[in-house]
């Protein structure tokens, strides 16, 4: 089984599947259900095979969003900012709506999901499974260096979106966008010092910015 990249062109991953457990297990679920691409507002979202589609509204999660059965299973798109007209039967490559930045969302991208026949519900995602290994072509524009904001440095959206989603300066957040906004993961101070000691350009990040000792609240651009 192979599906296509739910879009033309060349857009960066902001979230791979499985990560954030401490955000996803408000829904029962041990990590993120899917892949989310950096896609702007208005970007045309595409249908990753053939199958029926059908149109829905989830504005404590997927936000506005598109479902397709296909024979392998189920596809879904979301956040989307609007949909097209007819899409009932999708076609592989027919365009289905718009990217945009509706329901649980920090920030415009797409949130593509599947869910591979025999399903299992009990596999930690509610059924969903990683969409990566089943795409022809997953390559994506490569992951950008990682960015570390110090607190004292921080402007008063960074330190906004902190607030909303519950966390404190001495938490570490992963950023997909500093600028436009992004998916934003709550991750271990360990975890983080752990690949700042480990990664050598983190560490020369870090002597630039003047941090020492005890890190507080930083961005981390994936």
């Amino acid at each position: 089984m192979r599906i296509e990249k739910p879009f033309h062109g060349d857009y960066r991953i902001s979230q791979v599947f499985g990560v954030n457990k401490s955000f996803y297990s408000r829904w029962g679920m041990e990590g993120h259900n899917g892949i989310d691409y950096a896609l702007p507002v208005g970007t045309p979202v595409l249908a990753c095979d053939d199958g029926e589609a059908v149109k829905g509204f989830d504005e404590n999660g997927y936000g506005r969003y598109v479902k397709i059965t296909h024979t392998w299973g189920i596809s879904l798109y979301g956040h989307l900012s609007q949909w097209e007209g007819d899409i009932r039967q999708g076609k592989k490559g027919q365009r289905i709506g718009l990217s945009g930045n509706t329901g649980v969302s920090t920030g415009p991208h797409l949130h593509f999901e599947i869910r591979v026949n025999p399903i299992d519900h009990k596999n930690g995602y509610l059924g969903r499974v990683d969409p990566m290994p089943y795409l022809s072509k997953p390559a994506t524009k490569p992951v950008l260096p990682p960015i570390i904001i110090p607190e004292d440095k921080m402007n008063e959206r960074q330190k906004n979106v902190v607030g909303k989603l519950g966390g404190k300066l001495d938490n570490i957040f992963v950023d997909g966008d500093p600028i436009s906004g992004g998916q934003y993961l709550l991750v271990t101070r360990a975890d983080v010092d752990k690949y700042i000691a480990a990664t050598a350009e983190l560490a020369k990040l870090r002597k630039a910015t003047g941090m020492s000792g005890k890190i507080l609240g930083v961005l981390v651009e994936l």
